[in-house]
């Protein structure tokens, strides 16, 4: 019993964002259950989620192993999103669609969002809009704004500047 109240202590005073994350977490595996009552106590999961935590990931994205949510602050991500394994998250990264179109594609059932790959950091209050694809071993960085597609090893500084991960110099690639 001890045990049980010492861990409700640790995880409310220390552990606060981890909490988030296990919650984003089991959220997207409770959608992912193919039946009706998990998808409606994902929903339920999800909007105590943004009303607590103030970020809006939805949990019908797919993701990958490993995912690290940094403090989920201010995280909003689409519900067409890929994410792929051992990618970084911190606060403020947006994954969202482009307005002009976005209907067109919903109609279609295309991938309105972004698909992000393997072993990749989004930094904070970064902004990818669309559906583009960011490539494996990418890194983009605090304040980015993506709405291109990012090749393999590359970093993403600025509005759609990428440098290559051995880029040693000043200007643009």
């Amino acid at each position: 019993m001890e045990v049980k109240r010492f861990r409700q202590i640790w995880d409310k005073y220390f552990e606060y964002d981890r909490i988030a994350e296990r919650k984003i977490m089991k959220s997207i595996r409770l959608w992912h259950g193919n039946n009706i009552i998990s998808k409606t106590r994902a929903m339920l999961l999800y909007n105590k989620i943004r009303k607590t935590y103030s970020c809006s990931i939805n949990p019908r994205i797919t993701i990958g192993q490993n995912l690290y949510i940094s403090h989920a602050q201010d995280i909003v991500i689409g519900q067409t999103s890929e994410i792929g394994d051992n990618c970084r998250i911190y606060p403020g990264a947006k994954l969202v669609a482009r307005v002009e179109g976005d209907l067109e594609l919903a109609m279609i059932g295309k991938r309105r969002h972004p698909k992000i790959g393997d072993n990749c950091l989004l930094g904070a209050d970064c902004i990818i809009i669309g559906p583009v694809d960011v490539g494996d071993n990418v890194t983009i960085a605090a304040g980015a704004i993506v709405t291109k597609n990012v090749p393999n090893n590359t970093t993403v500084i600025g509005t759609n500047t990428f440098l290559s991960k051995n880029h040693r110099g000043g200007g643009k690639s």
